[in-house]
């Protein structure tokens, strides 16, 4: 019997809000019928929230339609549904396509994928001045050689400075290890994106996103040495801070990366190669950073990121390390912010717990009040799972936005032969599920 079930998410008529829906507000939904429907045919909505119970929300006929209207909760949270229609003594479902991009849905005889609704704080504001920015990412190294710079590219071990900025980027292994040696550099400075201002704003750029910028003995600077300190192959402290104000002066905001879930082991804080005159937790247990790391059995034995042991992990709940990145007055997040910086792009986001991005977003804005907050997120960052956990990250006082992957895997596969009704529906799905709570970039 064909019922002529319909329901589509991205229909007003069938759902009030398109996109997410601040916290408190109504949300009507409808699921069409054949209009010769029987009286003793009942819809309901079955409407659930992650790890916080369901209800079973019954539904009135309208004359061509089922008709519930939903009262989202008073925070963020993501609500999840579908349909039930019982008749004639029988039950079929009503829920997402197979895909569950939203949308059109379909009929089946057993429980289906559910529709998404976010449901986003309406009290928390995201930074107005990112909304319709045009961000430029600038790997520091490869991007230009300045010459009016503080910068000096001396005093890095195992460094190979490359003498033409045309030269191929290379880098060498150890032949009995396999490990990285030496990396290459080619002096790409602080001075040397400045000068380029003039240029980025001719593109119609309006923010700057750094990759890592502090000390490091790697060119792409994700092996923190020491979060306090500007690598001296880019410049200096003072130098950043000018930097800065230049770039404010040209109307550009400076986002800088954020590496909190491990560090160097060629640091300050874990100094395994002793290169630092610091006390590091590989090599004293009285060392004040020593409850920062996962040590197994120390100090050879710890955990990193990925089984990389030259990025040895770090216990993020640690209060001591909460406090120096996050807490303190001059901490890493603030200090910073303080010298110029605009906001902060958080590398492996799901790999920082909830609580952790959370403190570290309320500390920004006592910072400054419309700091920015992004964090790199590969999976549709609305309804993520990381850890067997259901992240929280658009729910209000986590991150403002995110890298857009979903985005970028959606024109790949196009562009790669995929049909242009897949393209648009992703695109629809993208919008449904952050639409209203953030900015992408």
């Amino acid at each position: 019997m064909d019922l002529g079930l319909y329901h589509n998410s991205h229909e007003f008529y069938c759902r009030s809000v398109f996109g997410t829906a601040p916290s408190g507000s109504q949300v009507v939904l409808r699921l069409r019928a054949d209009k010769n429907i029987e009286e003793n045919w009942q819809a309901s909505v079955r409407l659930w929230q992650s790890n916080a119970g369901e209800t079973i929300v019954p539904m009135t006929w309208e004359g061509e339609a089922f008709k519930a209207t939903l009262t989202m909760p008073d925070k963020g949270c993501l609500l999840w549904y579908y349909f039930i229609v019982s008749y004639d003594g029988k039950t079929v479902y009503y829920g997402n396509n197979h895909e569950q991009l939203g949308g059109k849905g379909r009929i089946t005889a057993q429980e289906p994928p559910s529709y998404q609704i976010t449901v986003y704080d309406k009290d928390v504001k995201t930074p107005d001045w990112f909304k319709n920015a045009i961000v430029y990412q600038i790997f520091p190294d490869r991007f230009r050689r300045g010459k009016d710079t503080t910068a000096v590219l001396t005093g890095k071990k195992g460094a190979v400075i490359h003498s033409d900025w045309d030269d191929i980027p290379a880098y060498w292994k150890n032949p009995d290890t396999g490990e990285i040696a030496f990396y290459d550099f080619y002096g790409g400075n602080l001075a040397g994106i400045r000068e380029k201002f003039s240029y980025l704003k001719e593109l119609g750029v309006t923010a700057i996103y750094l990759n890592p910028i502090f000390e490091s003995c790697t060119n792409h600077r994700y092996s923190t040495a020491d979060y306090h300190r500007v690598d001296p192959f880019l410049g200096t402290n003072e130098e950043f801070a000018a930097f800065c104000r230049a770039a404010k002066d040209e109307g550009l905001a400076v986002i800088l990366d954020g590496v909190f879930s491990h560090t160097g082991a060629d640091s300050i804080y874990f100094n395994r190669f002793g290169h630092y005159d610091s006390v590091g937790a590989y090599q004293s247990k009285e060392s004040p950073y020593f409850s920062w790391f996962d040590f197994h059995n120390w100090p050879n034995e710890y955990g990193s990121w990925w089984g990389i042991y030259t990025l040895p992990q770090v216990n993020e709940t640690d209060g001591s390390y909460q406090n120096y990145i996050i807490e303190d007055e001059d901490s890493v997040v603030r200090r910073w912010l303080r010298l110029g910086a605009s906001g902060w792009r958080l590398d492996v986001a799901d790999e920082l717990p909830d609580s952790f991005i959370q403190k570290l977003n309320a500390a920004a804005r006592r910072e400054k009040s419309d700091a920015l907050i992004i964090g790199e997120v590969w999976e549709d960052a609305s309804n993520k799972i990381s850890y067997s956990e259901r992240r929280r990250y658009f729910q209000g006082g986590e991150l403002d936005s995110v890298m857009n992957y979903p985005l970028r895997d959606a024109i790949f596969g196009f562009l790669n032969g995929g049909t242009a009704e897949h393209f648009a529906e992703s695109m629809e799905c993208i919008r449904e599920t952050t639409r209203g709570t953030c900015s992408t970039t």
